[in-house]
């Protein structure tokens, strides 16, 4: 998912993570560790004027949308 200035992306590092890049030097900005592998892209919504990250995270038995707020 990409914003003006933020590339979000979902990835395995030896963990699951989702992280936040800086789009003009890559730069890590945050990220939030995973409890499953992530399943597709980031998605983003606006409800109530709060901006709002998901993504479906599944492992063997589980799969869930996972939705985090930023700050």
């Amino acid at each position: 998912m990409l914003t003006k200035s933020l590339l979000f992306v979902a990835l395995t590092d030896g963990k699951h993570y989702l992280r936040a890049l800086d789009k003009d030097t890559s730069q890590i900005i945050h990220e939030v560790e995973l409890p499953l592998f992530s399943q597709g892209a980031p998605m983003t919504c606006v409800a109530d004027g709060k901006q709002y990250i998901s993504l479906a995270v599944s492992g063997f038995k589980d799969s869930k949308l996972m939705t985090l707020a930023p700050p």
